[in-house]
């Protein structure tokens, strides 16, 4: 779930503020962490997985996208254990909630 209108009270902020950086969030995560991570997984590069997801969970954290911060956070885990086992889940389900916030902003429109 979105929290609108906590993130935008937060930040002092209005919501539609909330939807352009949701729009970039979505935007960045795909082109500049996801890609990325995918790549490095192919190859096994856990320093280079382990950073792409740590900028995604701290982008997440910041937009109050706790289930995509928790993913998140569970690949740098498996990274830093070299552990790739599940990974390419937990990056599906990632994948699957930016689907989410997309849909959402394109409800929005």
């Amino acid at each position: 779930m979105i929290m609108v209108k906590e993130i935008a009270e937060e930040r002092g902020i209005d919501e539609e503020d909330v939807h352009e950086l949701l729009a970039l969030f979505l935007d960045y995560t795909k082109t500049e962490d996801l890609a990325p991570l995918r790549a490095a997984l192919k190859i096994e590069n856990h320093s280079v997985a382990r950073d792409r997801a740590h900028s995604i969970k701290g982008a997440a954290l910041n937009l109050k996208l706790t289930e995509i911060a928790s993913l998140a956070r569970d690949i740098e885990k498996k990274c830093d254990a070299a552990d790739l086992e599940g990974v390419e889940d937990l990056v599906a389900s990632i994948t699957d909630q930016l689907h989410m916030i997309d849909d959402f902003l394109k409800q929005l429109r």
